[in-house]
């Protein structure tokens, strides 16, 4: 028994096997940044770069999916024409994507 707990001491004090540790979560980490966190950073970044740079009657595509033309912002509220003589205001944020030229012809 006593055996037992001096073996397990001795691995838990092996410095080295603590660097190994450590560098495993490191190079884990730099995966999982590269991968996943930096992409999506970007993808928000220009997301909010588009809905900043709205002007009036540029046509978007809402997140639940209606289409509208931009008729007035004032301080981050849209107001956005989703049909003839219908405005509705929204928030600048809830704007999914801009619709470009060509996807319009």
């Amino acid at each position: 028994m006593n055996f037992d707990l001096l073996a397990q001491a001795q691995r838990q004090s092996n410095p080295a096997e603590m660097v190994k540790t450590i560098a495993i979560f490191v190079v884990f980490y730099a995966i999982f940044y590269v991968i996943i966190l930096r992409p999506q950073k970007k993808k928000v970044q220009a997301h909010k770069e588009r809905v900043a740079s709205l002007v009036k009657d540029d046509e978007v595509i809402l997140e639940g999916g209606i289409y509208g033309s931009v008729k007035a912002i004032e301080d981050g509220v849209l107001q956005v024409e989703i049909a003839e003589k219908t405005v509705v205001k929204v928030d600048q944020n809830a704007v999914r994507s801009v619709v470009s030229e060509a996807s319009k012809k």
